[in-house]
């Protein structure tokens, strides 16, 4: 059953329709959980939007062995 664990399983096995069916409603409908190194983590849907926005406007001012973000102004 599908029960919110990590698998690489590609295949599950069901004895009927309506059991492949749940199994795959609540793998599709089951959210993704998005986490930083503080705060709370956020839960999305599948088709849901995340945004990811950095606040540092001066590139060398990022850290080592950290994910940066950093703004950038586009001119049009």
């Amino acid at each position: 059953m599908v029960d919110g664990a990590p698998t690489n399983e590609v295949s599950k096995t069901v004895n009927n329709v309506g059991s492949a069916i749940t199994a795959l409603n609540d793998a599709v409908t089951s959210p993704l959980t998005f986490a930083g190194d503080t705060g709370t983590p956020s839960q999305r849907k599948l088709g849901s939007t995340v945004t990811v926005k950095g606040g540092v406007s001066n590139e060398s001012q990022l850290t080592d062995n950290n994910i940066g973000l950093f703004q950038m102004v586009m001119v049009h």
